[in-house]
């Protein structure tokens, strides 16, 4: 669920190969993902200020569609649509995503994505988004759920939403919520800077992932 490639990049990412770039409204490219065994990739279409779709980036852009599709044969499977959408500003134009789609781990089990919400600022001298707030929300079978915010000061500037600092990882927690069967809450969830996991149990102890 890692929003990888956080900058936008106009034009865009290196393409697959020719014939796959550019096919009528969507553009599919590539992604560059952490391990080399990862996969990944996206067809997006980019919205015009008419909101006429193109398969290039546009000056301006007012809305951004992605669907992405993630492989990392250790985990799993992701799937998401993602929006964006774009308010023009000189110095630091404003994105806002919302992204929704579904895991498959490499145990079988599904995960719901049910929202995925960013919202930053891209400071255009530095190219570098400056993200102001963050939420997951996650459910799968037998009525779970983890709804997940931002617990790390904000607003901070980093490449990506799980930010290294000193060019190294962090295990500090980025995001974090409860895990909820119903309304009840039977154990807590953290995202840290390192894209690793924590599940913790109620009285806040670490537990291993089933």
């Amino acid at each position: 669920g890692t929003r990888y490639n956080s900058i936008p990049r106009p034009p865009a990412a290196p393409k697959t190969g020719a014939v796959q770039a550019c096919k009528d409204t969507a553009d599919i490219v590539a992604m560059h993902l952490l391990a080399p065994d990862d996969v990944g990739m996206d067809t997006l279409t980019y919205y015009d200020a008419e909101g006429i779709p193109h398969c290039t980036w546009q000056a301006p852009t007012s809305r951004e569609i992605h669907r992405r599709y993630l492989l990392d044969p250790a985990a799993g499977e992701a799937w998401e649509t993602i929006a964006v959408s774009i308010t023009e500003d000189d110095a630091f134009p404003r994105y806002k995503t919302r992204g929704t789609g579904r895991i498959r781990l490499v145990n079988g089990r599904e995960i719901a994505i049910d929202a995925f919400e960013i919202e930053m600022l891209l400071d255009n001298s530095t190219r570098i988004p400056i993200f102001q707030d963050a939420h997951l929300r996650l459910s799968w079978e037998g009525g779970y759920s983890a709804p997940l915010d931002l617990v790390i000061e904000r607003p901070f500037r980093a490449l990506d939403l799980y930010p290294a600092w000193e060019n190294l990882p962090d295990r500090k927690k980025v995001m974090s919520g409860p895990i909820l069967r119903g309304s009840a809450a039977i154990g807590f969830f953290d995202l840290l800077a390192d894209r690793s996991v924590v599940i913790r149990d109620r009285a806040g102890h670490p537990v291993a992932p089933r």
